[in-house]
């Protein structure tokens, strides 16, 4: 029948490769079931039981069966789970990626020579099929190119086509923020796409996401922290009160009291650049100072405490009225 019809041929091969994706999907679901069910010391029947057969059961353990979503939000219920917990559960469980992502933030925070260039040919071969590693080989080499010479320049085309992807998208996903949050400065090089983008993330509604995986609430708030840093520095006032604005919303509904404190201290830059006067700039250093004395001693080794610290000091310094600490390249 498909030798007369080639394309049936094409598309039966197609629909095979993908139901056993879906089927090592479900397959590494189920995993993370059974990791929650031994933790939560209830019996393997006892957990199925009404719900599937342990023939099915093994069929999905062993990849050759899907597990349905009504039977996964029946499993949930005896767990008292939620598919984020089971998401969760899927990041803890040691595979290949989280080796990667665990030697990929080593390389980061004790880069050697070898360790950088190491890790970058071990994820070269692979960027193409999973986007995790194309965006760790795009950090390395926009970090690290300058310093080794084996790290090659990044190819800038690819990230305006990611860029460009985000900027039409109706659907912004944990990715998208990521690439947000890690490429910040290369996209404020392209005015148009950055300010699509800035226009994507004012108009974020939190009603809708605040019920999704939480990767969003870890990612979110740094893409919103980079793009609130160059509008501030660019002197870009009014969308920086809008994006300060949904950063604001952003805490108020998942209660996060560290990006508060940034919070607090980006509408004390926000002030201090758009203040008319020198002496008026002045005052407004010692109000950031006298902030960072209490946020020094309640949060004395918090990231946030010491990212305001950083960027108090270059404040002091001298970045003075009128000069911004980036630009949009025109090229």
């Amino acid at each position: 029948m498909t030798k007369n019809f080639p394309f049936l041929e094409n598309f039966s091969k197609d629909f095979l490769k993908l139901r056993k994706v879906l089927n090592l999907l479900d397959k590494i679901k189920l995993k993370a079931i059974e990791f929650l069910r031994e933790k939560k010391k209830i019996p393997r029947p006892e957990l199925i039981d009404g719900v599937i057969t342990q023939s099915a059961y093994s069929k999905i353990k062993h990849g050759s069966r899907r597990l349905r979503m009504d039977e996964t939000e029946k499993l949930l219920l005896r767990l008292n789970a939620r598919n984020q917990d089971i998401e969760d559960i899927i990041g803890l469980i040691k595979n290949e990626d989280l080796t990667i992502v665990k030697e990929f933030r080593d390389a980061l925070d004790h880069p050697t020579e070898e360790k950088i260039i190491c890790f970058y040919q071990k994820i070269e071969s692979s960027k193409h099929q999973k986007i995790e590693h194309l965006r760790f080989s795009l950090m390395i080499e926009n970090h690290f190119h300058d310093r080794y010479s084996g790290i090659p320049p990044v190819d800038y085309s690819v990230l305006t086509n990611i860029f460009n992807q985000i900027a039409e998208t109706d659907y912004l996903t944990t990715l998208d923020y990521q690439f947000i949050g890690d490429f910040t400065i290369f996209l404020s090089a392209n005015e148009n796409l950055f300010q699509k983008i800035v226009t994507k993330l004012v108009d974020i509604k939190f009603s809708e996401v605040y019920s999704i995986q939480k990767t969003v609430q870890y990612y979110l708030p740094q893409a919103l922290t980079n793009i609130l840093d160059i509008l501030v520095d660019q002197h870009q006032f009014t969308q920086a009160k809008q994006v300060l604005s949904v950063y604001r919303q952003y805490i108020d509904y998942f209660n996060d009291h560290q990006y508060k404190l940034l919070a607090d201290y980006f509408e004390y830059r926000l002030n201090y650049f758009s203040a008319e006067t020198i002496d008026d700039q002045k005052k407004i250093l010692d109000e950031i100072g006298e902030f960072l004395k209490t946020v020094q001693i309640l949060f004395p080794d918090m990231n946030q405490t010491k990212q305001i610290e950083q960027s108090y000091t270059r404040l002091k310094d001298g970045h003075s009225l009128g000069k911004p600490l980036y630009y949009f390249r025109k090229s």
